[in-house]
């Protein structure tokens, strides 16, 4: 075993080897434009980037027209919000979302408002669960879309997308999914969630940084606005020169989670409930979110007086996080568990992620660690009884 344990795969996963292999014969060998039609180099080039495009289009199982090559997720959300919003500003300028989502889609909100635009937070409840029955109020004549993440970032409690989607299809709205913590853990399908655009990152699925996908359904491809001017690649939806080394990893990567799809939900099933039985053995711990709506691989704990981030520190051989790495520099308490009203804790929580390679004894050690540390930090807090009572 190799230390420090990494248990942050919700921040980023390792590039899986394979995807190692596939991407480096196209770093040297595969260098022309795939913008660049007059010759040889320019062709390979796009035959690498088309056949990177089909498989992601497979993946979710969409025409691969429809898949536009982003940064990742933050630029995909990005360009899905605005480039919707604007696309259909004559029809209302109203957009929702639940009061817990990542920031690269509230950011985005906020920064719609200052444009004019208005802005409805559905809450969510103790689960961690949108209120469907919250979003449908929330919806009126001028509601241009509807934002959400499939699963938390926080918690990885999934969402009920089949009745929210019903719930905007039947209002005419388009739905908006971040898949980017589902994908490679979970079927992203975009007709089976009902999405008229979806969000993946590259490297939340064992890609490399630095890419992703929009997709955007033919409703919407000719309308949505482009938020990146240029050379007009990609249909003038998102410009600019494509890393062909990039994308052809993140196919091959998509590629390997639809094949071992079955294999990693499994193994992380099995490893994430090895973790929070060492977890919840100890006093005044809980698991934050639905034990039954959750993708498999992500366990969110809090622990009654002790703060996240001393305990944390105290961890040197276990990488974790107390959240999403897009806030883990903030000390504010943890957006989705205040939503969900917890009493205690939302200073507290730890985000714990198992990934594809994660092994029995590196849980055991950290189930050892965090026992160890959370005992020693109760000792110095002048709250915490000895009987467990907080």
């Amino acid at each position: 075993m190799r230390l420090p344990v990494y248990l942050d795969h919700g921040a980023s996963t390792p590039v899986d080897p394979a995807v190692v292999a596939r991407m480096l014969p196209t770093l040297s060998e595969v260098y022309g434009n795939p913008a660049s039609e007059s010759h040889a180099h320019g062709w390979r080039a796009r035959g690498a980037v088309e056949s990177a495009r089909r498989i992601a289009g497979a993946f979710l199982s969409v025409d691969e027209h429809g898949v536009i090559w982003t940064s990742g997720a933050t630029e995909s959300n990005n360009l899905a919000i605005k480039g919707i919003a604007q696309a259909r500003a004559q029809h209302g300028r109203h957009l929702v979302a639940s009061e817990a989502e990542h920031e690269s889609m509230l950011s985005v909100l906020e920064f719609m408002e200052s444009e004019g635009f208005v802005t409805s937070r559905v809450g969510i409840d103790r689960r961690g669960v949108m209120d469907a029955c919250a979003l449908l109020r929330a919806v009126r004549t001028s509601t241009v879309l509807v934002c959400m993440s499939l699963a938390s970032h926080e918690t990885g409690v999934l969402q009920d997308v089949a009745r929210i989607s019903r719930l905007c299809s039947s209002s005419g709205v388009p739905l908006h999914i971040d898949a980017a913590q589902a994908a490679g853990r979970l079927p992203c399908k975009a007709a089976a969630l009902g999405a008229s655009t979806v969000s993946l990152s590259a490297h939340k699925c064992y890609g490399p940084k630095g890419v992703g996908v929009l997709y955007v359904s033919g409703a919407y491809r000719a309308s949505i606005r482009p938020q990146m001017h240029g050379g007009g690649q990609q249909g003038g939806v998102r410009s600019g020169t494509l890393p062909t080394h990039q994308l052809v990893g993140m196919g091959e990567a998509l590629r390997l989670a639809a094949r071992s799809a079955s294999i990693d939900h499994n193994a992380a099933r099995v490893m994430s409930t090895r973790l929070m039985g060492g977890i919840l053995a100890l006093d005044a711990a809980r698991i934050n979110g639905s034990a039954r709506r959750r993708v498999p691989h992500v366990v969110n704990a809090s622990f009654a007086c002790v703060e996240g981030e001393s305990l944390i520190i105290s961890m040197r051989n276990v990488s974790v996080s107390t959240g999403s790495a897009c806030t883990s520099s903030t000390l504010s308490p943890s957006r989705t568990l205040s939503a969900m009203r917890r009493t205690w804790g939302v200073h507290g929580s730890l985000r714990f992620v198992v990934g594809r390679f994660t092994s029995a004894p590196e849980i055991d050690y950290t189930v050892e660690a965090v026992r160890k540390r959370v005992r020693e930090l109760r000792a110095l807090s002048p709250t915490y009884t000895s009987d467990g009572r907080v």
